[in-house]
């Protein structure tokens, strides 16, 4: 049935009602345009909104962090690493023909050096420099001392990563092929980093394939080949250590004399 002017709700009736009313047609609710019934009971923005495609991994996440350990509030020196770090690793360089960087993006970084030399402090100051500095949306953190360690610290990251399909797979070894999925496929900025690479030749098979993010390893192998571009860490020197000892002493202002003082007995 038409919405003329014989029908129920028609002009002429909405006027004697209106009339008989003493209202205006907008205060009752009556509808003065003539619209069909089916676009009366569809909400404007539906007319509009069409489904979303869903979102490419981590569109619209917020930051993302899984480093386990707190950051070393004694942590001096260093400086030339974090400059080679950040040439290497951050998507921001200036320095670089695209294509270039690019590659350079795909390739691991590896810090090397003797076990107990600082290799894991150094990492974690980075990772703590970075979020602060915002190089990165998301920094990810994984134990890599074993081949089980590595597969417990892909499944532990399944758990934080928003919107992942596989977190009830029981299959671990599907998990980790998931998750590194996500990372290829994540648009944001993002820096996985692998802590105590015993044996590099058994990390290699769980390194994501990406140009969208960076990956940092550390390890005590002497020679990293192809895997990664590598960065020897050796012994503070003087003044690094002189100020590494102020500064866990919270004398980190004293003056040269006191930084160079001998002790006297």
């Amino acid at each position: 049935m038409g919405n003329g002017p014989d029908h129920p709700w028609g002009p002429y009736f909405r006027a004697k009602l209106c009339e008989l009313f003493g209202k205006s047609a907008q205060e009752p609710g009556l509808r003065t345009d003539t619209s069909t019934a089916d676009e009366q009971q569809t909400p404007a923005s539906s007319l509009h909104d069409a489904p979303k495609t869903p979102s490419t991994p981590g569109d619209q996440f917020p930051p993302l962090w899984s480093v386990p350990y707190p950051r070393n509030p004694h942590f001096t020196g260093r400086d030339e690493i974090f400059e080679q770090l950040d040439q290497h690793l951050l998507p921001e360089s200036q320095h670089e023909q695209a294509a270039t960087r690019r590659a350079a993006l795909a390739q691991p970084q590896a810090i090397k050096g003797l076990g107990g030399i600082g290799k894991t402090q150094i990492t974690l100051e980075y990772a703590y420099r970075a979020r602060e500095q915002g190089h990165y949306t998301h920094v990810f953190w994984i134990n890599a001392a074993s081949e089980e360690a590595i597969i417990t610290g892909f499944v532990a990251l399944a758990d934080l990563l928003p919107d992942f399909s596989a977190k009830n797979e029981t299959d671990q070894r599907k998990v980790v092929t998931e998750v590194k999925r996500w990372l290829e496929q994540c648009q944001q900025s993002w820096l996985l980093i692998f802590d105590n690479v015993e044996e590099l030749s058994l990390v290699q098979e769980y390194l994501p394939v990406t140009r969208n993010g960076s990956i940092l390893l550390t390890t005590r192998a002497s020679a990293v080949g192809s895997l990664a571009i590598s960065i020897e860490v050796e012994q503070m020197g003087l003044i690094e250590g002189t100020q590494f000892l102020l500064h866990r002493a919270q004398r980190l202002h004293a003056t040269d004399e006191d930084g160079m003082r001998r002790p006297t007995w």
